[in-house]
């Protein structure tokens, strides 16, 4: 794992309908905008975490303008789901909770 700079920030977030449960659905967030280098990746119980590598560049060239809940649902629909809608908007959730720790409003 690259060491970030001085303005680098993360995020997690995990979805568990009960404390002590594995995740139904997770995301976690990297972006360095000194060195424009984003990562972000979302999982389920279903399947091993995914890479979302279209929507981490956008929003490493672009910055926090593009963290909408359109394009991440946008780019969570993109991969391939087990469980259809309710599944995606789990992931889509993770993933915008994660975002708001690297970006908050």
């Amino acid at each position: 794992v690259p060491k970030t700079g001085g303005a680098g920030r993360f995020g997690y977030f995990k979805f568990c309908r009960r404390a002590g449960e594995f995740p139904e659905a997770s995301a976690a967030a990297l972006f360095d905008p000194e060195r424009r280098v984003a990562r972000i990746f979302v999982g389920a119980l279903a399947t091993p975490p995914q890479p979302l590598g279209d929507f981490a560049a956008a929003i490493a060239e672009e910055g926090p303008a593009c963290c909408t809940r359109e394009a991440a649902l946008a780019a969570v629909s993109r991969l391939p789901l087990q469980g259809g809608e309710a599944e995606r908007r789990m992931r889509a959730g993770a993933l915008l909770r994660a975002l708001r720790q690297v970006y908050p409003a």
